[in-house]
């Protein structure tokens, strides 16, 4: 939900040790408003998508032997489900993984699922797999999170 919000500057002087205090009045203004009165600054207000800003890590979360060895890990242990080929599923689904301080991949979220018994399929695979190597900030390890991509895909 997005708020308008109509701002004016109001100069207050303190006597007090000479100094000048700065304060705001924010007004809610009517969103199906089209037109702005005396100039006055309009200031679109969104609350935050997830809360606290995600760390960025000096060193990456990485699967241990890399992306090849992730990836075949994948095609190894990859079980297409039965309700997807009976149903023609085919595409890629997408998901978040927290790889935590001692490199245990967990599942967080779908970004792109596509059903059919294929997002509890991905989920397994997640339970399975080995150790990460952790993300790194100033030679720590950190939770951090990674996005993987599941391809479900016929092969003729």
């Amino acid at each position: 939900m997005q708020r308008i919000v109509k701002l004016s500057t109001l100069v207050t002087a303190l006597l007090f040790n000479l100094s000048w205090v700065f304060s705001q009045e924010a007004k809610v203004v009517d969103v199906n408003k089209s037109t702005v009165e005396n100039n006055d600054l309009i200031l679109t207000v969104s609350p935050p998508k997830s809360g606290v800003p995600e760390i960025m890590p000096d060193v990456k979360a990485d699967f241990q032997g890399g992306k090849l060895a992730l990836n075949q890990f994948i095609a190894k242990n990859l079980k297409y489900p039965k309700q997807a080929i009976e149903n023609g599923i085919q595409g890629v689904l997408v998901v978040g993984l927290k790889v935590t301080k001692d490199g245990t991949a967990t599942f967080d979220k779908f970004i792109k699922q596509l059903g059919y018994g294929c997002e509890a399929e991905a989920k397994r695979l997640i339970k399975t797999m080995p150790k990460w190597n952790p993300a790194m900030l100033k030679g720590k390890p950190i939770d951090s999170n990674y996005t993987i991509m599941f391809a479900f895909k016929f092969v003729d």
